[in-house]
């Protein structure tokens, strides 16, 4: 999600600092008083604890004295900004990203953890029948044991998993990715998740799984809400079935895609 916000302040800090500059005793209260607003009410915008409206932003914009230019960009931060707080969906986000924690490893880490055991075992540290043995997380994943321990050097060295006391600990609750960036790494992972879906279907009972699909003609205008309810879903349905002690590890894929393939257009 866009930071608008840091936009915004930076515009207004800006315009600070050029008060200063001429009046060095320019103070907070001051830039407050010219801005109709309280000291208080000021800093928490400044610290991001409360939005700045577009119905104060635009005198505020003509009282900062910006230029046209500059006027534009702060109005379309603050009307940009508006509408992701405003919308439900991100809305819904923002409340799940307050519940879940997430760490988020960048492409060239998750390159190094790309292969799907390599948070299964993360995984496996939190059930209640987890054994800090090799040998026992490698036949539990169906791996060997030398990939099964490669897969723990570098948990380790990503600071993903930790060892006290000669036990295997996982230091972050939750991980992600970054999202909507082309990554051959995220390919193989969700590659990799993909097929052994497939495979659960014959070697998975199906009272232990749930496979289904649903084909529909649809407004591409939506699909980026629709990936903003799918990842809701998915943070939704980790809190309500994640465990402190699981009993199972669980894989959750989602697909959603095109299956009528338009040509590509000629360069």
């Amino acid at each position: 999600m866009n930071d608008y916000k840091t936009i915004y302040i930076e515009c207004i800090n800006s315009a600070w600092k050029l008060k200063q500059a001429r009046n060095p005793a320019y103070s907070l209260r001051a830039l407050a008083r010219d801005l109709e607003i309280s000291p208080t009410g000021l800093s928490l915008i400044l610290n991001k604890k409360r939005p700045l409206t577009i119905e104060r932003a635009i005198p505020w914009a003509a009282k900062l004295q910006f230029d046209e230019s500059l006027s534009k960009k702060f109005i379309e931060a603050i009307t940009y900004d508006s509408d992701e707080r405003l919308n439900p969906n991100n809305r819904k986000s923002h409340q799940l990203e307050e519940k879940i924690k997430y760490a988020q490893l960048q492409l060239d880490q998750f390159a190094l953890i790309s292969d799907w055991y390599h948070l299964a075992i993360l995984n496996l540290t939190k059930l209640k029948s987890f054994k800090h043995d090799p040998k026992w997380m490698s036949k539990r994943l169906g791996i060997t044991v030398e990939e099964c321990l490669l897969a723990i050097d570098r948990l380790i060295r990503l600071n993903l998993l930790e060892i006290i006391e000669k036990k295997y600990v996982r230091t972050k609750n939750s991980v992600s990715t970054p999202t909507d960036i082309p990554s051959e790494a995220i390919r193989n992972y969700h590659r990799q998740n993909i097929n052994r879906a497939i495979s659960s279907i014959e070697n998975v009972a199906i009272e232990e799984r749930d496979i289904s699909s649903i084909m529909m003609p649809i407004d591409k205008s939506k699909l980026a809400e629709a990936k903003k309810m799918i990842r809701n879903f998915r943070r939704e349905l980790a809190l309500f079935l994640e465990a402190e002690e699981g009993d199972q590890v669980y894989s959750l894929n989602i697909q959603l895609f095109p299956q009528d393939h338009l040509q590509k257009k000629s360069a």
